[in-house]
């Protein structure tokens, strides 16, 4: 899973995207009925934070959490 930061307006122009991955599956969320997949379709911003809620190999459920400052410095405009 990887992440994007969109214009407000225009939602279809990239401002800037994570390098890397955001979120991989790991230890047993490797294991269930769709192996080695994170799905989420939402993201909560609580206490300086991106919160997400996250579904595993559709056998498990979870929460990420990630700073937003380092999100913010972890992305770049696209190449």
């Amino acid at each position: 899973m990887g992440a994007l930061l969109l214009y407000s307006h225009q939602p279809y122009r990239v401002i800037a995207e994570l390098a890397d991955t955001l979120l991989t599956a790991s230890g047993t969320e490797r294991e269930g009925y769709v192996p080695h997949v994170v799905y989420s379709c939402e993201a909560l911003l609580h206490a300086d934070a991106v919160w997400l809620p996250y579904g595993a190999s559709d056998t498990r459920t979870g929460f990420a959490r990630a700073p937003v400052t380092t999100l913010i410095e972890a992305i770049r405009p696209p190449r």
